[in-house]
């Protein structure tokens, strides 16, 4: 171009020279040749000043754009990040990498999602933005694959936090109390139990797909930073009441190690249940000798518009019975990326409603992918609590101090006359010295001693009253057989199993041993399998006879508060023992006394509490 440009001023300017030509023909030849070459060199001047001038601006420009091609760590997401280290080894790059600040691609289809300022800084991002931004370790390292793996499954930063805002609300976002156990925990064991129904238990799908393992799968390599050994354990039951289930946790998990963070979702819950779950979840955070330890973190799938709820909830974090509680509710927090069609929708919105063909299909079960989404969103809570105890731990976040040996307050809802019922003491009075035994699987642990069938008898098969005549039968529920044995090729294995027995079955016998309680126990409690409720069917305080070492128990009281029933039928007794109580091994027997009571409406015994 720039040749091009000469070569049409040196024509213009032969063409100017001949037209001057003929005007003073008799000029000599030195002033001609000045008039030709004086503009001409002038002109070419000028050219190659602006070629000079092009050149530089293209190399300027080379320049600049190869400093796009290495972005600071403010511009720079975790992938490409490492992406960069692989195409430069051995060069330096920068060691920490701002998240936070980028922004994934093709979030056109996603609504418009408005953060809450005041609760999003309370996040994992927010945590990591106030308090770590400056601060480089394996532990960051890891807490940004995590971030920035959570960013790109559910469609950016603003859509993912919006996800998190909108799905918990902390009550004590600060996590004091929790986080005095978590810096207890380096070098140990943290034990997550998930406890609730079918959809915590992760019905509809392959057990491995419920949330619970997702979790774990997620936190376990960042756990491993601190040495802790992060467990799992999904112990929830379909069809299930608080009581037995909630004070059989330790025998479903088969541990006696302390429960450090406990995950419930029993549905709706009334408030006076809520209250019972409250004071129960503190007990399981008690060692097997009651050391001290912080009370239990509490995950509640509950409404987060409750005031009653809320004020009951917060009134126990100011006793210090709970600490750094949660509630969890997603309906609102997914709507947005639920309106947006299916092919425009983040990664981890894709197949949103599919479920695998199963006996629990079941629509108001979670399929697979929200499964994953609670885990996600769960683990990003979690993360979260890490980040202050990093930040705590490396100065830049004060913690306060926690009473972690509160005293139990009295109760607030449950008042006059409820409390002033016999078994009372066991639904509001949490202890870890109460002991369970139960024929619910995984726990297994109420074995008779005399009067039962093998237990090599097929569960998948109904019994005949021939069969009972043989004594009392480890069985399910007719309506659960199928449904229960069929999910076995699911990956799962609880099973309602309990004893089953008639008049003709004869005495079932326990041998008890009531361990070293230094009092004597005075109440026993004995329950029978969660059913459907039976015109007919088999009432424990009616139709059986009870005793102890021998003796028959003649004070027999069916339990009848709400939290103690299933679909409206009662399903537990209380045995009030004569005299000064019992201590040591016990013998425990139950005989059908009621003639009228048959296979289909067979009495039933699953659990005995004490």
């Amino acid at each position: 171009i720039i040749l091009k440009m000469a070569m049409q001023l040196r024509r213009r300017q032969q063409q100017d020279n001949d037209e001057d030509d003929e005007q003073s023909i008799d000029g000599d030849d030195d002033s001609k040749r000045e008039k030709i070459d004086e503009p001409f060199s002038i002109q070419i001047g000028s050219v190659l000043l602006l070629f000079t001038l092009v050149v530089a601006c293209t190399v300027i420009a080379i320049f600049y754009q190869a400093s796009l091609g290495q972005p600071t760590s403010e511009s720079l997401s975790f992938r490409e990040h490492q992406m960069l280290i692989a195409s430069s080894p051995g060069k330096k790059m920068p060691t920490h990498v701002d998240v936070v600040m980028v922004e994934e691609e093709g979030l056109d289809a996603l609504p418009p999602m408005e953060l809450d300022i005041n609760v999003a800084k309370h996040d994992a991002f927010g945590v990591s933005q106030q308090f770590l931004k400056n601060y480089a370790s394996s532990f960051t390292k890891l807490a940004q694959e995590l971030q920035t793996e959570f960013i790109h499954l559910y469609g950016g930063i603003r859509p993912s936090r919006y996800l998190l805002s909108n799905t918990l609300m902390e009550l004590q976002p600060e996590g004091t109390a929790w986080l005095q156990l978590l810096r207890q925990k380096q070098n140990s064991e943290l034990h997550m139990v998930i406890l609730g129904d079918g959809t915590a238990a992760g019905y509809g799908n392959h057990h491995e797909d419920a949330f619970s393992f997702i979790i774990q799968d997620i936190l376990r390599p960042i756990m491993q930073h601190f040495h802790i050994e992060f467990t799992v354990s999904n112990v929830a039951l379909e069809h299930v009441t608080l009581f037995p289930y909630l004070w059989c946790v330790s025998q479903f998990v088969q541990s006696d190690l302390p429960i450090d963070i406990v995950y419930m979702d029993f549905g709706s819950l009334s408030s006076l249940e809520l209250e019972m779950v409250v004071r129960q979840v503190w007990g399981l955070g008690r060692a097997e000798d009651s050391t001290p330890v912080a009370a239990p973190l509490l995950i509640l799938r509950d409404s987060k518009d409750d005031p009653e709820r809320i004020e009951l909830l917060r009134s126990y974090i100011d006793s210090g019975i709970l600490a750094s509680p949660v509630l969890m509710e997603w309906t609102d927090a997914v709507g947005p990326f639920l309106q947006v069609k299916p092919s425009r929708r983040p990664i981890g919105f894709e197949n949103w409603d599919f479920m695998v063909n199963s006996p629990h299909n079941n629509k108001s079960y979670w399929t697979a992918k929200q499964h994953k989404t609670v885990g996600w969103i769960l683990s990003m809570f979690i993360l979260k609590q890490m980040e202050l105890m990093v930040a705590n731990d490396e100065g830049f976040y004060d913690l306060q101090e926690w009473d972690i040996e509160p005293e139990m307050p009295s109760p607030i809802l449950a008042t006059g006359s409820s409390l002033k019922d016999a078994w009372s003491t066991f639904l509001y009075h949490p202890s870890k010295s109460r002991h369970c035994l139960s024929s619910f699987l995984p726990a297994d642990n109420l074995i008779p001693s005399k009067g039962h069938v093998s237990k090599d008898a097929l569960l998948e098969q109904p019994k005949g009253k021939l069969f009972y005549t043989s004594g009392w039968v480890l069985d399910l529920e007719n309506s659960e057989r199928k449904e229960k044995l069929q999910s076995q090729h699911l990956g799962f294995h609880d099973l309602l199993t309990s004893y089953h027995g008639i008049a003709s079955s004869g005495a079932l016998e326990f041998d008890v041993d009531l361990g070293g309680n230094t009092d004597a126990i005075k109440k026993l409690i004995v329950c029978e399998a969660q059913t459907s409720p039976q015109l007919q069917g088999c009432q424990l305080d009616q139709d059986v006879t009870f005793t102890i070492n021998n003796k028959i128990v003649h004070s027999l009281k069916r339990i009848t508060t709400d939290t103690v029933s299933y679909l409206g039928k009662q399903h537990c007794v209380l045995l009030t023992l004569e005299g000064g109580g019992i201590k040591g091994k016990i013998r425990i027997g139950a005989q059908v006394t009621n003639d009228k009571v048959t296979v289909s409406t067979a009495c039933s015994i699953s659990h005995i509490i004490w």
